[in-house]
């Protein structure tokens, strides 16, 4: 008895990008990928309300930031800002009533380097010193005010 060996050449898949290959799978970050390139407002805000309850920090950041219940906009702020995302500790500085908590806040978004958080933490810190450090660090980076052009 014989055996056959099969010598077909090895049918391989062409390569897709993480990206895509993301959008295409039923992750979190292929939802939220679904939802930046989505032209359907409800579907981007559905899409990412999944993505943000999945504890995907951009995600839940942008959703925050199209939330129309204040108290969810800011729980989902506040609990990314927690975990060191630095666009959402800006943003829950915003939203921030308290002027002690907002620029608390808006230092820790600044120290992570976010740039808008330095320029706004720079107008808004007490102290020349920090100030001029924060607003040059902000311009240097491309931040600051809009230029007249």
């Amino acid at each position: 008895m014989t055996q056959t060996v099969d010598r077909r050449p090895e049918v391989r898949r062409p390569r897709r990008s993480g990206r895509k290959k993301a959008a295409e799978g039923g992750s979190v970050l292929g939802r939220y990928f679904r939802a930046l390139e989505g032209d359907d407002p409800k579907e981007r805000k559905r899409r990412l309300r999944e993505a943000a309850r999945e504890g995907y920090f951009p995600a839940m950041c942008d959703y925050a930031l199209e939330c129309d219940d204040v108290d969810e906009r800011r729980r989902l702020l506040r609990e990314a800002a927690y975990e060191g995302y630095a666009p959402a500790m800006y943003h829950y500085a915003m939203e921030c009533d308290d002027p002690c908590v907002r620029i608390r806040w808006l230092k820790r978004a600044a120290e992570a380097g976010h740039g808008p958080a330095m320029y706004k933490y720079g107008l808004e810190c007490g102290d020349p010193v920090e100030q001029k450090r924060w607003l040059l660090q902000a311009v240097m980076d491309g931040y600051g005010p809009p230029s007249d052009r």
